[in-house]
């Protein structure tokens, strides 16, 4: 099914309008007309709006002369700005061509900018001046009084002819400042909107022929329309938690048959059409759907299998992944796609950040754990042989997609490990949430649909949360750590994938625990037996498995060099009461005694 994309006309048959037509369904859209007085079709009735070029009114006469077009135009303005107002209303793609792009700069409060860094381009053939159109900000050349002097918006451009320029406080209340000049005048301006909007000031379809220089913008205009035909819309039962991070911030959406609705979502944040989707080969299952989704989507979609386990996230497979961008050539505007565990996130978040300095990067975890952990908050890495992610970068992901249907082929001893990072964030941040584990920590375990979807949104509000607030781990982040000094040290002493995370986390949390009971006067013995209750009850492990013959001695080593030790001191997060921790310097030999209790083995 094609995407309806309106295009405005004229009252009167206007070339430039029609070849627009003509563009759009040679792109593979759906085009037809909307004329001044013509009724604007309902919900659904539209998945794009092209504003086209047109027949322009010169500013400099406007309302001093009439030229024998200021009537139509007049009514295309009102026409053209209802239409803005629905397409936004809607969050459907909307391209603005040169007379369009007035109209925009208008409804979004655009500016010209010349600084382009970060941001989907494409060239504008024989414009000196005026390199690119670009998303998500709108630019124009031109002076917009006939469209500001018709909407009642203020001018908000500035360009070298006419250098009309405003402050930050005359912004529209979508609009943000992303760069401000010395005497306090904008200079580059963004919109707050998330879905796709281009203004162009160039005719890029002027003539019959078939203009190759701008089929990208065409072609990637039909393809954000496209989704919204397919059947991709969002689940009316999906949550979204949204990560607030200025511009790096970026949705969680929670529910049921996702992998199937990817591509629309993916669409919607990826710069260009090129998907790399790096799996952990014991999740090849849902390659396949991911894969017709993006397709479906108009992706070109490329894979590459990872050997499951923890040891593989490590450097040569790093390598590897390199290699393959290479050799497939992939630009900047390629978007990497994590499908897996923590493991597959945090090594294909890596490769991501570091390829061509950072490209885009999609979470899908297929795991528990990583649902409410690993694939939030943005840190990425592979281990090294004196410590776990030891090598790494933080790099936000643009989108995670939290399928809850693929936890249903997860083997429970999976689901279980994951169990202990969600019993952390009650511990750090709330303890209501706490108490409501410890009364349904069954049904969280026994796969109960409700309890399960509570669990995972509250594990990932409170992280997001944290992570919004100390995005980089300088203070209040450090919080999210509760346990995993000593668990890293567990799994980098009994060998990376002899022991799974979230049980080395349990037990991590079990000797903090311990700890904490003579360094703070709120955190009591009865609080820490509730928590060993509680992950006991989660099916967690209390208790060194007796075949890990690992040494105190060795643990504590491993813990002296784990990457959050700052200054040459062990520090431990340390319950002060429930619902807080703090980053406690903690002597090796109460560690040490701490971690006995667990049956550590001396020496």
């Amino acid at each position: 099914m094609k995407p309806k994309i309106g295009i405005t006309f004229s009252t009167k048959d206007d070339t430039t309008d029609s070849n627009y037509f003509k563009a759009v369904e040679r792109a593979g859209g759906e085009a037809f007309v909307l004329r001044p007085g013509d009724a604007l079709p309902g919900p659904g009735g539209i998945d794009g709006l092209l504003i086209s070029g047109g027949v322009d009114i010169e500013p400099s006469i406007y309302g001093e002369a009439n030229n024998g077009t200021e009537e139509i135009e007049h009514a295309r303005d009102a026409l053209e700005f209802d239409a803005v107002k629905m397409a936004r209303e809607r969050g459907i793609p909307i391209l603005g061509i040169c007379r369009g792009c007035q109209v925009l700069n208008v409804a979004y409060g655009g500016k010209l900018i010349q600084d382009m860094k970060g941001h989907r381009s494409y060239a504008v053939p024989g414009q000196k001046m005026f390199q690119s159109v670009v998303h998500p900000l709108v630019i124009t050349d031109q002076d917009s009084r006939l469209a500001r002097a018709l909407s009642g918006a203020k001018q908000v451009m500035i360009n070298s002819r006419h250098h009309q320029a405003v402050r930050e406080a005359e912004l529209a209340p979508d609009m943000k400042a992303t760069g401000v000049s010395s005497d306090g005048y904008i200079e580059v301006i963004e919109s707050r909107d998330d879905h796709w909007v281009v203004g162009v000031q160039a005719h890029p379809e002027r003539s019959n022929e078939v203009d190759p220089r701008f089929s990208r913008l065409f072609d990637d205009f039909i393809n954000n329309a496209r989704p919204r035909s397919a059947g991709d819309a969002a689940g009316k039962n999906d949550e979204t938690v949204r990560v607030l991070l200025a511009e790096r911030s970026y949705d969680i959406v929670i529910g049921e048959g996702l992998l199937a609705r990817a591509g629309e979502m993916i669409g919607r944040i990826a710069r260009g059409r090129k998907a790399f989707i790096i799996v952990d080969s014991h999740v090849q299952q849902y390659v396949e759907p991911l894969s017709r989704s993006l397709q479906h989507s108009a992706f070109e979609v490329h894979t590459k299998v990872i050997p499951g386990g923890e040891e593989s996230k490590n450097v040569t497979q790093l390598e590897a992944i390199w290699d393959e961008l290479l050799a497939l050539n992939l630009g900047r505007d390629a978007v990497v796609i994590a499908l897996g565990g923590g493991m597959i996130g945090d090594l294909a978040g890596f490769a991501a950040a570091t390829y061509l300095r950072g490209v885009d990067f999609v979470q899908i975890p297929t795991s528990l754990l990583a649902m409410v952990d690993a694939s939030v908050g943005g840190k990425t890495g592979v281990n090294h042989a004196r410590g776990k992610n030891l090598l790494g970068s933080f790099w936000q992901p643009k989108l995670v997609l939290v399928d809850l249907d693929v936890l249903r082929t997860l083997p429970e001893s999976e689901r279980v490990s994951a169990l202990a990072e969600i019993i952390k964030y009650g511990v750090i941040d709330d303890p209501e949430f706490f108490a409501w584990l410890e009364s349904h920590i069954g049904q969280v375990r026994g796969m109960d649909s409700k309890a399960l979807r509570h669990a995972i949104r509250r594990s990932c509000e409170i992280k997001a949360q944290v992570v919004g607030a100390d995005e980089r781990e300088s203070g209040l982040r450090e919080i999210l750590n509760f346990g995993h000094t000593v668990a890293h040290a567990i799994e980098n002493c009994a060998q990376y994938g002899t022991i799974r995370h979230g049980d080395a986390v349990a037990l991590g949390m079990i000797v903090e625990s311990l700890a904490g009971l003579n360094r703070s006067p709120n955190w009591k013995q009865t609080d820490h037996d509730r928590l060993v209750s509680l992950i006991n009850a989660a099916g967690l492990p209390v208790r060194l498995p007796s075949s890990l013959r690992v040494k105190v001695t060795d643990l504590l080593e491993a813990a002296r060099f784990d990457k959050k030790n700052r200054g040459g001191a062990t520090k431990y997060m340390v319950p002060q009461a429930l619902g807080k921790v703090e980053a406690t310097r903690v002597e090796n030999a109460p560690m040490g005694e701490a971690l006995q209790e667990i049956s550590a083995v001396r020496g």
